[in-house]
């Protein structure tokens, strides 16, 4: 049924996408029937015509999973999903041929009654969709040829358990609901072209089932996810630009280019964009996927690293704290510890063996290398110069010292507990004082210590009152003993790689390498945990970053630019797209924050 502003030629309009539906549903049935038949493999045959009725899906599902998990096996691809085989057509004049094209996340080689689908991700000519709009000409470079011509039609196709919900046009906007056909103009009209032009997304699609996410990239989208898989990518936009999104896609992409699913991982600030994300890979039929805040992550790698940490994290850590672990200056303070630790083995080998002082401290450690290569070196000249008898001991003695110099449970007991590093960590900012020390110091022993004694008892009262003034007699020590901070992690990856070189530790379960990681809202990590991810980056790895300084709302690093953090994960370039649409805020609600941003509205979305 129609609503009754619906013309006639809206009406054909929606006959003709049902009929070309209809069509793609009879020719996936055949293609399962052969199967069915013999002509692929052999199956439990079941009598499947256009699938209409729950128990007929059912059973055309289940033989279509195994028709997809053989063809996989086989190296062939697997067919769409009927439930929603594709999300857009296009239909392309060249002189006096007329090519009728439908986009999904498979290819379907149509019979002479279904029009063919091809895959978004690996056919040329899914860019035309995104990149031309309906009326315009197009010059398209294929495997084989140039395409010249023009689109004559253009469709965002909403398909939900394989009905027809709604057609959107560069002009209108087609909705099926409570069985009736409803039709509404779209004033924004024209390509998606983001702030260069007009976008399609501006179609009201509350209380409708909304368009494949895929089908509503505009074109400097849809140029940001096709970059080579070798590049990594700078995605950089306000608030509601896509960043995200944009990722996600590029991530779909260079799976179907043959990445291996286990081999990604996607890092998001906040539990909530776990779950999102997660969800829009699943309809993007990615699974296996890994995606973390950046805390789980972590934590979950680090306890696998490092021997002798609790296995706890603590809840309770107070925001300075947090503040001081994540400060981007803290390298200075764990470098000045790492150059006290070696002066002290220095004394010790002096100590025994006080004739080869000359030898010992005229061993120089190049600071460009692992503290590791100090140690060699120096067992390597004492070796050199001491009797056949006495190299037994002397190689016993290294064995310990560097044994207990990866013990980097004891390496952050001796970092946090001692009073001259944590002074020098609440030098790094201003907005730390005596007090954060003494703060710092407190949780610390607190962590380490069964018990401790206090400083701070009132004489009067016997309350045990912080020096700020917080009582905290009934505090649960419970909460703090025998954990650890999710922060301590990135500093002992720090302690790690400068000590030996290596992202795991001698006999620990080495991790796979990571061949792309999506970095989202990247403006809140804190230096050293780049550097972390860094570590795990492949040497041909490659990253997206999607970003907005203007965004950055944690006080607990400080962000400086773009290239400081390529440079801390490694990485010597990166190319660059900013999008500069803004999808999600009202033209008054954008013009308000570019308002309130002053100076720093200068990238801020178009509406």
């Amino acid at each position: 049924m129609f609503a009754a502003n619906l013309t006639q030629k809206d009406k054909e309009l929606i006959a003709e996408e049902l009929s070309i539906l209809e069509g793609v549903k009879r020719e996936l049935a055949n293609q399962v029937r052969y199967f069915v038949e013999g002509k692929l493999g052999e199956a439990s045959a079941v009598k499947i015509g256009v699938v209409e009725t729950k128990d007929e899906m059912g059973a055309f599902y289940e033989q279509l999973n195994t028709f997809n998990a053989l063809a996989q096996q086989r190296g062939k691809k697997p067919l769409p999903d009927p439930r929603c085989p594709y999300f857009a057509r296009v239909v392309l004049e060249e002189e006096s041929k007329t090519r009728d094209v439908l986009i999904g996340y498979g290819s379907l080689v149509g019979s002479s009654e279904a029009v063919p689908i091809v895959d978004w991700r690996t056919a040329p000519v899914a860019e035309l969709f995104f990149q031309v709009s309906e009326g315009e000409t197009f010059v398209q470079e294929l495997p084989k040829r140039v395409a010249e011509g023009v689109v004559s039609k253009r469709r965002i196709i909403n398909i939900k358990n394989s009905q027809l919900t709604g057609i959107i046009t560069d002009h209108s906007s087609f909705k099926k609901s409570n069985g009736i056909w409803e039709k509404s103009e779209i004033k924004a009209i024209g390509a998606m072209q983001g702030g260069q032009g007009k976008a399609v997304r501006s179609i009201d699609i509350k209380r409708h089932e909304q368009p494949e996410l895929l089908s509503l990239l505009d074109k400097e989208q849809f140029q940001a996810l096709n970059e080579p898989a070798h590049q990594s990518l700078l995605v950089l936009g306000g608030a509601g630009s896509g960043k995200t999104t944009v990722a996600l896609y590029r991530l779909a992409k260079l799976v179907s280019m043959g990445m291996k699913n286990e081999t990604v991982l996607v890092i998001v600030p906040n539990p909530g964009l776990v779950n999102l994300c997660k969800n829009i890979l699943t309809s993007m039929r990615l699974k296996n996927i890994a995606v973390y805040t950046f805390d789980d992550w972590v934590a979950h790698i680090g306890w696998k690293t490092f021997r002798g940490l609790p296995k706890k994290l603590c809840r309770v850590t107070p925001d300075e704290i947090v503040r001081i672990k994540r400060h981007n200056q803290i390298f200075h303070v764990l470098e000045e510890f790492l150059r006290d630790r070696k002066i002290a083995y220095e004394n010790n080998l002096i100590k025994q063996y006080p004739q080869q002082r000359e030898v010992i401290e005229g061993t120089t450690w190049d600071t460009t290398k692992p503290l590791l290569s100090w140690f060699e070196k120096c067992q390597v000249r004492l070796t050199d110069v001491l009797p056949v008898s006495s190299k037994k001991v002397l190689n016993k003695l290294f064995y310990r010292l560097k044994k207990e110099l990866l013990n980097f449970n004891d390496a952050r007991v001796a970092l946090f507990s001692d009073e001259k590093y944590v002074n020098k960590m609440v030098e790094l900012d201003d907005s730390f004082n005596e007090y954060t020390a003494e703060k710092f110091i407190r949780h610390s022993r607190e962590q380490f210590f069964e018990k401790f004694k206090r400083f701070d008892i009132d004489k009067d009262t016997g309350r045990h009152l912080s020096l700020d003034g917080v009582d905290e007699t009934d505090h649960d020590e419970s909460q703090i003993y025998r954990t650890v901070d999710v922060e301590d992690f990135p500093i002992l990856y720090y302690l790690l790689t400068r000590i030996s070189g290596k992202s795991m530790l001698p006999g620990r379960e080495t991790p796979s390498r990571y061949e792309h990681i999506v970095l989202d809202e990247a403006q809140e990590l804190s230096l050293l945990e780049v550097k972390n991810l860094g570590v795990f980056l492949s040497k041909e790895g490659s990253v997206t970053i999607a970003g907005d300084a203007v965004q950055h709302t944690s006080t607990d690093s400080s962000f400086q630019s773009w290239e400081e953090v390529l440079t801390w994960m490694g990485l010597s370039r990166a190319a660059r797209h900013r999008l500069s649409t803004n999808y999600r805020s009202t033209k008054p609600i954008a013009h308000l924050a570019t308002y309130c941003l002053g100076s720093l509205s200068k990238f801020v979305p178009k509406v």
